[in-house]
């Protein structure tokens, strides 16, 4: 397994509030997305929350960095449930 991948910036943060940006991506990605979705790269939860809004039968999250604690915090303050996944690792040690 590799070591955790550290996470210095700012812009996860800032991003949260990108709300119509995020809303944009969807759109563009929705004809794209199936009943099992993997987000890599999670981040905060922000994106997440948007993608369980499309009622997945799964939705696996995938994030290396000190943010993964931030992730569990706010996706399970929503009530995801067992349709959510946590991985804390980067894509290849996960797949």
């Amino acid at each position: 397994m590799t070591r955790p991948v550290e996470y210095v910036g700012k812009d996860l943060e800032a991003m949260s509030f990108a709300r119509n940006y995020h809303a944009w991506i969807l759109d563009v990605f929705r004809p794209y997305l199936g009943k099992h979705i993997v987000e890599v790269g999670a981040g905060t939860g922000s994106f997440s929350q948007m993608l369980l809004d499309t009622k997945p039968e799964t939705l696996s999250l995938i994030e290396p960095s000190a943010m993964f604690d931030s992730l569990k915090t706010n996706l399970s303050t929503i009530g995801a449930g067992e349709t959510v996944q946590f991985y804390n690792g980067i894509f290849s040690d996960v797949a």
